[in-house]
């Protein structure tokens, strides 16, 4: 009984990368689709005023994509509402690690402001600039604490 070339069988175990990866796939695809639906979660707490499970769905987030920006970026902003400034330049350092974004160094700019530090302030919204040029918001942050735009 002599196998037909090509057609013999290929070693396969679970120690094969392409075995894991293809095992690995899905569960990355339903963790990430967790952390979406917490996300969406958060922003409709949020809306309704419900900071604290806000921050519950975000944390959660953040545990399942942790290199994700976007839960960063949501937990920051309602970190610097309460009130909690520095937890909130954690968060929008920890966004921007993930991604630099305009949105991102605005948010951090503005959490600096707070915290009474314009000159780092000024940095981030340049910074800002500098990725977005058209961005008003960064603009105006300038002009607000007394910044030249370039």
């Amino acid at each position: 009984t002599r196998v037909p070339p090509a057609l013999e069988r290929v070693r396969a175990t679970l120690d094969d990368p392409a075995i894991g990866l293809a095992l690995s796939a899905p569960a990355q695809k339903d963790q990430a689709d967790t952390a979406r639906f917490h996300v969406e979660r958060a922003r409709a707490l949020t809306a309704e005023g419900k900071d604290r499970d806000a921050v519950s769905e975000l944390r959660r987030a953040v545990y399942l994509a942790p290199y994700e920006d976007e839960p960063h970026l949501l937990l920051g902003r309602l970190y610097l509402r309460a009130g909690r400034v520095t937890e909130a330049i954690e968060e929008f350092t920890v966004a921007i690690w993930c991604r630099e974004t305009a949105a991102a160094r605005i948010a951090l700019g503005s959490a600096r402001v707070a915290n009474g530090d314009r000159e780092a302030a000024r940095r981030e919204f340049e910074r800002a600039l500098a990725l977005s040029p058209d961005s008003a918001e960064a603009r105006d942050w300038l002009k607000k604490i007394g910044g030249l735009a370039p």
